[in-house]
């Protein structure tokens, strides 16, 4: 999937749907099932709901009768499958040592 400000810079400056009564009866069928919204609890969400949330639409929302297909659909794996951890990020550094350097600062006993 393309980056955010790809997709925006791309996008319509149409809002994708008229009212909000059409915008909640689109979203259950595509979003609440496909993969990249669950991301949102994982990896930050679905850029393309981002640009939309923003009033604009985006080239992968493509027009299908009274409403749009979404190119970049996945269904969803569900919740019961494992999703990988992501790889630590080494430039976030460590946080061993950080709970007894607060404990010190307290005078609190740590119990390991």
């Amino acid at each position: 999937m393309r980056p955010y400000d790809a997709i925006l810079a791309t996008s319509s400056d149409r809002p994708p749907f008229p009212n909000g009564s059409s915008h909640e009866r689109w979203v259950p069928s595509w979003c609440e099932r496909c993969g990249h919204d669950r991301s949102l609890y994982i990896d930050g969400g679905c850029p393309i709901a981002f640009v939309a949330c923003e009033g604009r639409t985006p080239t992968e929302w493509v027009r299908d009768g009274d409403g749009y297909t979404c190119t970049e659909f996945v269904e969803d794996r569900g919740w019961d499958t494992p999703v990988p951890e992501p790889e630590p990020d080494p430039a976030q550094g460590s946080l061993d040592g950080l709970i007894d350097l607060y404990a010190a600062d307290l005078k609190l006993e740590v119990a390991v």
